[in-house]
This record gives structure tokens, C-alpha cells and sequence, in this order.
């Protein structure tokens, strides 16, 4: 093992392209004149411009260089081109295709992450009644560069089955069924949190909170595309749950719970979710500890999806006023006392600071 590590820290760095088909609907050329078209499109870009993506306009698709394999390239980008989903390009300098793989494979979870929490988030209770997965975007099909050579899918010995599976998959991808983001109904919704998210990835000082936020938006995208109803409703859990940990460290349950409602209420006061908190928390102790997945409904997978959007949305309004954890430990414990309380609190505060 030590020999593998030590030869992977000598190889030199190599720069991977993957090139993902995703099931969102695409925004095509024909459309240029649009103005809702433009601003949605623009906002698109936006998004991705803050998870360091490529958007590649797939009309104007050209292949630069003298890539090995240039004929199959060229008939995989053509299979793309019959479809109606967008395409990406995620860059990646590595030292071995293993690790570019994670680290592509975690952008792009973290980039639909965002869009499934922007389109999704406090959705009624009763919004989602069957066990299907709330969300269903994703990526379809992808290509790998090394460099000027194609590495996947591997067309050497048998291309046309290979070509014919991927022509398959992008076909799954049809203008009927590729995902729609609607982005041109919550334009200044997607604006402000775009600035927002922007203005900590680009504070130095910010940089923890930024990691924990990337964090949380995967564990939302793992969520909302879960197909198994009680694995959906506990990974919904986990969030305000990880969330909370992450911000206040190692705490009693009765204290967890207690502050997962103090952030709830700020920005969804729901006294009927509030007071399922605690029946949420032992369903959620049945599911771990005694593997009880019969009594996990819909509604509960629901119920657990609405505290975590509440809780996350409080981690990302936050992010700009505040510099740390601390501060949010500190903002949480807080929240909840009476202006007299804030007063002589602030009160302290300045004989703290006049006294040092």
C-alpha cells in the first residue's frame, strides 16, 4: 500500500474531461431570442460557473486537438446530439483516473444537489403521497478524456455494442420526459441565493462553511433521489441532524431535538410538524437500531424532508452574516430569548470588551 501511495505522489498530474449527458431539459439555439429563455439560461450557467462546471453547447460542439480514437469520439458527441438533455464538462487535474472520477462524480452530485433543493424545498407535506423518489435528475450517460485520448467508454474491441448501449441510454432522454428546472418561475429566488453562494465560496475566511455547505448539499441530492421510501425519510433526517452536530458538536438528544425546532420555526412555524418531532426522532431510532421499515410512510419521508429544508435554508441565509460554526452555535442558542435577555446579554458583552 505505501509503495501504490508513494508511486501515485511521483506520477505527475493528468487532466481528466467528463463529459456527462444530464436529463434536464435542454436549452437550445432556436430559442436565442427568447428573453425568459436568456435570463433562465443565464441563470443555469450561473449555477454552474459556481461548482467550477463547463456548460458545452452541444450545437457548437468541436473537438480541439488530435484526440486518439477521433472517429468513435465523434460518433459518441453525435449520440448526444440526438438527445434532448444538457451536456457538461467537469475538468479535473489528478495524478490517477480513480480520485478524478470522485471528484467529478461529487461536483456533479453537489451542482443537482442545489438544483433539486432550489426546486423542491418546502413543498407541502402532502405534495410526494406515493414511495417514489422526490427527485429524478441525474446524469444519463458519460464520456472520459485523458488528455487527447478517449478512455471511456472503451471502444477497442467491440464499439458498436458499446455505442449501442450508450445510444440507449441518451434515447431515455427524450423531450417528453427530460426534466424541465422552471428556473423563469423563481428567477430573484435563484439570483439571491446564487450571490449568496458565490460571496462565502469567494470569502477565504469562509472556507469551513463553505465545505460543510457542499457536504449538505450532496447528502440533500442523496436524499431526494432515493428510491427507497424508509433509506429516503432517514437520509431527510440525517441532514438537520448532521447539520446541527456539524454547528453544535456532540449533543443530547433532548438538546438536538430542541434545537432542530428552534431552527425549524424560523423559517416554516408548522406546529403540526412540531409536534411529530419527537415521534420523527424514534421512528428514525427504530429504523437504525432495530431495522423497522414497515412503519416508515410516505408522509413521514415528507414531514423528515421539511425540517431539513428548513434547517438547511437557515445554514445558507446565514452564511453571509456569519463567520464561523461558533457563531451559528452561538446564534441558535440564542434565537429563542426575549429582548430583555438580548439586552442584558449585549449589556455583558460590552463589559466583556471595555474590561480586556
Amino acid at each position: 500500500m505505501d509503495l501504490k501511495l508513494n508511486n501515485i505522489k511521483h506520477n505527475s498530474k493528468k487532466n481528466f474531461k467528463f463529459i456527462f449527458l444530464l436529463n434536464i431539459k435542454r436549452f437550445r439555439l432556436i430559442d436565442e431570442d427568447d428573453s425568459d429563455y436568456k435570463n433562465e439560461r443565464k441563470i443555469y450557467e450561473n449555477v454552474l460557473k459556481i461548482f467550477d462546471i463547463e456548460r458545452v453547447v452541444i450545437e457548437k460542439f468541436t473537438i480541439d486537438g488530435a484526440y486518439e480514437d477521433q472517429s468513435n469520439l465523434n460518433k459518441l458527441m453525435q449520440i448526444f446530439k440526438n438527445s434532448h438533455g444538457e451536456t457538461i464538462e467537469i475538468s479535473i487535474n489528478a495524478r490517477d483516473f480513480e480520485f478524478a472520477e470522485k471528484l467529478a462524480n461529487s461536483k456533479l452530485d453537489l451542482f443537482l444537489g442545489f438544483f433539486s433543493f432550489m426546486r423542491y424545498r418546502f413543498l407541502k407535506r402532502i405534495d410526494f403521497n406515493d414511495d417514489k423518489p422526490i427527485d429524478k435528475i441525474n446524469a444519463k450517460s458519460c464520456i472520459v478524456l485523458e488528455g487527447d485520448k478517449l478512455i471511456y467508454p472503451y471502444l477497442k474491441y467491440v464499439p458498436e455494442r458499446t455505442l449501442d448501449s450508450i445510444r440507449n441510454e441518451v434515447n431515455e432522454v427524450r423531450f417528453t420526459n427530460s426534466i424541465d428546472l422552471k428556473i423563469r418561475y423563481n428567477l430573484s429566488y435563484f439570483e439571491h441565493y446564487i450571490e449568496l453562494m458565490k460571496e462565502t465560496k469567494n470569502d477565504k475566511s469562509k472556507k469551513k462553511l463553505w465545505k460543510c455547505l457542499t457536504e449538505f448539499l450532496r447528502l440533500y441530492y442523496d436524499a431526494c433521489t432515493e428510491k427507497n421510501l424508509p433509506y429516503a425519510f432517514l437520509k431527510f433526517w440525517m441532514i438537520g441532524e448532521t447539520i446541527i452536530k456539524k454547528i453544535s458538536g456532540k449533543i443530547k438528544d433532548e438538546n438536538l431535538l430542541k434545537r432542530l425546532e428552534q431552527v425549524f420555526k424560523v423559517f416554516h412555524n408548522d406546529k403540526f410538524i412540531r409536534n411529530r418531532f419527537k415521534f420523527l426522532y424514534l421512528r428514525r431510532n427504530e429504523l437504525v437500531h432495530e431495522g423497522n421499515f414497515e412503519q416508515i410512510t410516505y408522509v413521514d419521508r415528507n414531514l423528515a424532508k421539511i425540517i431539513a429544508d428548513s434547517v438547511l435554508l437557515f445554514y445558507i441565509s446565514y452564511m453571509n452574516d456569519l463567520n464561523n460554526l461558533a457563531e451559528y452555535d452561538f446564534l441558535i442558542q440564542n434565537m429563542n430569548k426575549s429582548d430583555n435577555e438580548i439586552d442584558r446579554y449585549s449589556l455583558v458583552l460590552k463589559i466583556i470588551s471595555k474590561n480586556r
